[in-house]
């Protein structure tokens, strides 16, 4: 058998394994579909958002685990480098495939590094997509409690001075906005001056500012940050005007007064828009400070009070991605990969065992060459010195007789 036919049937055995490790396409198209899939909206309460978020990503992070846990057994850290996995906050190279023998003939290492492997990039994508998930619950669920600890911040001062000025948190209208949604208040005080209706916006720390620019942009900025916000002055116009339009049709006009009021204390607040923004510690003082009369007696007080108690109107339900909703769908393809990554993983033992088999016979064929060359060699030798052994003997004939005469002459 030539070379030439020799490489032939090796390839041949080759693609005959290639062929006999097939991925199953219903895997193929379950991992792809999860690849895809946007998650849904679901609708729910506030108080409800911060706790759905995060079990939401406590159930990504198990995924996440049950993937790259099942994953260690393949042997993965060695082969083609497939980009960087966040793994518990930490970055890390990952790697999915067995490299062949560098001894292996170019076509045969051509036939093993070329065939279609699609696990590295699934697995890659899967894990990419459950990361990038369990990093944004947990950010939504951060704002939601930061919000409710605003929110809580802002009822103990405003508690202090309830007793003159007493409020109501959380107040739900049943007047209808643009999009057909009711009206929900953060907070509304109650006073004979006029009714002041408060955004609670829980930005910023000790560490951070809260900067309005004359436009009414918002940022919060702090070392190498500068966040920009949505202008809470406008929510609150919107609130307020609901408000004014559900007193009315309850026969009641009277002052409504819309402020800002940042419930974390330590954060500083530069503004430049004109428009009043407070520190919840400051809102007693400015509705004391305002020189304005007194018009709301305290009969229509408790009237209004009455009716924010009792507005009738449901608490809004906010929009949440639902990835319980699409869990199923993760669950199928993460058990779909490793099916795959299993197929691809026998694949490349019996290829690369292959690959080690033809490399021996590549050398068990050389060292055959090797020791005909020898002999050939050693044959060729001997006969060389049988046939000129009549000139050796004159040659060394000659060296004897010159050494003789090279003596007499030196006597």
């Amino acid at each position: 058998m030539t070379g030439k036919k020799r490489e032939e049937q090796y390839l041949k055995e080759l693609q005959e394994i290639y062929e006999k490790y097939a991925v199953d396409p219903s895997d193929l198209e379950k991992v792809r579909q999860a690849c895809e899939t946007e998650l849904p909206i679901t609708y729910i309460q506030n108080t409800e958002k911060a706790q759905l978020c995060l079990e939401q990503k406590e159930y990504c992070d198990f995924l996440f685990h049950k993937l790259f846990d099942e994953l260690e057994e393949y042997h993965l850290t060695h082969g083609e480098d497939c980009g960087i996995i966040t793994v518990d906050g930490e970055e890390e190279d990952w790697h999915h495939r067995l490299t062949p023998d560098t001894r292996t003939p170019r076509s045969i290492y051509e036939m093993y590094g070329h065939r279609s492997n699609e696990s590295p990039r699934m697995i890659r994508a899967l894990l990419n997509q459950l990361r990038d998930y369990s990093a944004f619950f947990a950010g939504e669920a951060r704002g939601q409690i930061k919000g409710d600890q605003g929110e809580e911040n802002v009822r103990k001062y405003f508690s202090m001075f309830a007793g003159k000025y007493p409020f109501r948190m959380n107040v739900v209208l049943p007047v209808k906005d643009e999009f057909a949604r009711s009206s929900e208040l953060d907070s509304v005080i109650v006073t004979p001056k006029g009714i002041f209706v408060c955004e609670i916006k829980n930005w910023g720390n000790e560490r951070e500012d809260i900067y309005i620019e004359r436009d009414d942009t918002w940022y919060v900025c702090g070392q190498h940050k500068r966040e920009k916000k949505k202008n809470p002055f406008e929510q609150n116009i919107r609130h307020t005007l609901a408000l004014e339009k559900y007193l009315e049709a309850n026969g009641i006009t009277c002052r409504l007064i819309p402020v800002v009021v940042i419930a974390d204390s330590r954060t500083t607040i530069r503004n430049e828009s004109g428009k009043t923004v407070l520190k919840a510690s400051a809102v007693y003082e400015y509705i004391q400070n305002q020189l304005l009369p007194d018009t709301i007696d305290a009969q229509t007080q408790e009237k209004i009070l009455g009716l924010l108690d009792h507005t009738g109107a449901g608490a809004n339900a906010f929009p949440c991605k639902d990835f319980f909703a699409v869990s199923d769908v993760y669950e199928e393809a993460i058990d779909a990969v490793l099916r795959i990554r299993d197929v691809e993983y026998r694949q490349e033992q019996a290829l690369f065992g292959q690959c080690e088999s033809i490399i021996k016979k590549y050398d068990r064929t050389k060292t055959l060459v090797l020791l005909i060359l020898f002999l050939l060699l050693g044959i060729l030798a001997i006969a060389g010195i049988i046939a000129f052994r009549g000139v050796i003997k004159v040659l060394i004939g000659l060296v004897l007789l010159g050494i003789v005469c090279g003596g007499l002459a030196s006597k």
